[in-house]
């Protein structure tokens, strides 16, 4: 608890896309592409063989209902993903919790190094997992909040 008994403010991203330069944006696109060209249950279980039964159903849902469009515009509004000036701004504690960079990860390289010269921001790695932690590895994604928390 924080002073006056409220809850200490905390930040928590799980690979945090801070910064998404025309390689990342590219694989996002494709990323896209690739769910709305075969939104079916094999599809989704095919590009990610790790995920429990539950998220293949809820990916296949959530394609099905989403505008194409509006996924497009997405990336089409926004030309310039930056936002490592507010996170060189944080000043509450953040914890950044990643993919692993040999799978596939938004919070990589270089950014890395520049997001934690914020000495409010740590991170962890979750170790074979792409983009998607939670879904790819969640028992060591919780772990890793867990850890983030305590």
């Amino acid at each position: 608890m924080g002073p006056g008994g409220g809850a200490l403010a905390r930040s928590l991203g799980v690979d945090a896309a801070i910064h998404l330069g025309e390689h990342d944006r590219e694989i996002v696109r494709q990323g896209q592409v690739t769910s709305f060209a075969d939104p079916t249950a094999q599809a989704v279980r095919a590009e990610n063989p790790h995920w429990h039964e539950q998220d293949v159903e809820l990916k296949v849902q959530a394609t099905l209902q989403a505008s194409r469009w509006a996924i497009e515009q997405t990336s089409a509004q926004n030309e310039r993903w930056d936002v490592r000036d507010a996170a060189a701004a944080l000043t509450v504690p953040t914890r950044v919790i990643a993919a692993d960079p040999e799978v596939f990860s938004l919070f990589a390289g270089d950014l890395v190094h520049e997001v934690l010269a914020n000495p409010v921001v740590t991170m962890s790695v979750v170790a074979g997992a792409g983009h998607s932690p939670h879904r790819d590895k969640p028992e060591e994604t919780i772990e890793a909040f867990l850890e983030a928390l305590s």
